[in-house]
């Protein structure tokens, strides 16, 4: 009985924060669409007068399998409050990583629960470029041949980069690994 009632109270306690959070979330953190298997080229404009591309330096903070998150998703967070809940959501022990808000925007990319092992994310470019932070990603996923573990995983990575007001957009490229 007693067990019941903790577990109840706990499941009121997280429906009432997620609910909190989807209608009054942060406006530091901001999610940017999920684009599966899109292959986008930047071409230059052919007028002279808009500002080509431009590449943004970037390093990783962290990165994992092990996300406690199902769902693919993407933030660009913007203070530290948001970064500590990304981080929760990670399954990762507190403290978050500590940030230069001012200086530095984190892009966490999540890459959703994947059904065995031999799985992972990883920014390859971040790029502005038409009023637009183009992060660029590769999923990384066995080949028929691989041999995996028959567990559950979610992989992530999340990246510093200079502050940008810039609308965040992912495009991202798939690679099938080849274990022959």
């Amino acid at each position: 009985m007693r067990d019941g009632l903790i577990i109840f109270c706990l499941c009121a306690v997280a429906i009432i924060i997620g609910g909190w959070l989807f209608f009054y979330a942060p406006s530091s953190i901001a999610v940017f669409p999920h684009t599966s298997n899109l292959s986008v080229s930047y071409m230059p404009p052919a007028d002279s007068s808009q500002a080509a591309a431009v590449e943004v330096p970037f390093s990783e903070i962290a990165s994992g399998l092990e996300a406690k998150v199902t769902e693919p998703k993407n933030y660009a967070v913007r203070a530290a409050d948001a970064l500590a809940q990304i981080w929760s959501s990670l399954g990762e022990p507190p403290p978050a990583p500590k940030v230069d808000f001012a200086k530095h925007d984190v892009i966490a990319v999540l890459a959703g629960q994947k059904p065995t092992g031999g799985y992972s994310v990883k920014v390859e470019k971040i790029t502005d470029v038409g009023g637009k932070r183009i992060v660029s990603i590769v999923l990384t996923q066995p080949g028929a041949h691989c041999t995996t573990t028959d567990s559950l995983t979610s992989p992530y990575e999340l990246v510093a980069a200079p502050a940008s007001a810039l609308t965040p957009a992912r495009v991202e490229r798939v690679v099938v690994q080849d274990c022959q």
